[in-house]
């Protein structure tokens, strides 16, 4: 890149660490963000390396002072479920402390999907569906045998 001695520099690019002149900001090709100036083509997000200059980003909570996207600012900062361990992006159910996606909050007993977020938890923080709970501190109580894999009664059984 060969500058020309009668335009003075600005700094250099955040990016690339080449000189970022006034040529450049004058076209709109240099960025001042973050306290730190980029040229347009190098601001791009540290996660994905998409261009971010001209869509919606944030400073990354990883790497401070770098731009991320906002999908990769979400995978930063968003809750991850403590079913299947991925980024909650959408609303899902807050329990025991822990995140959990709708499909993801499940009986420890059953394997079946606790319906409307409602659960039963016992001494040892597992969770389990009310149903299933229920006949578990009934065969405790009263020394009762069931099926080690219970099932939720149907609708039609109710």
């Amino acid at each position: 890149l060969i500058q020309n001695p009668n335009v003075p520099s600005l700094k250099n690019c955040a990016a690339c660490k080449e000189k970022v002149t006034h040529v450049d900001a004058s076209r709109g090709n240099a960025f001042y963000t973050l306290g730190r100036v980029w040229h347009k083509a190098h601001l791009s997000c540290v996660r994905c390396h998409l261009n971010v200059s001209e869509i919606e980003f944030r400073e990354s909570k990883m790497t401070p002072g770098k731009p991320v996207c906002v999908d990769c600012f979400m995978m930063e900062t968003n809750p991850k479920c403590s079913g299947c361990t991925q980024t909650m992006f959408e609303t899902g159910w807050l329990a025991c402390g822990r995140y959990f996606h709708k499909e993801c909050l499940t009986c420890h007993a059953c394997s079946n999907v606790c319906p409307d977020g409602k659960y039963m938890v016992d001494n040892f923080g597992r969770l389990y569906h009310p149903d299933c709970y229920h006949v578990r501190v009934l065969a405790h109580r009263y020394n009762v045998q069931f099926s080690s894999r219970m099932h939720a009664p149907k609708e039609s059984d109710k």
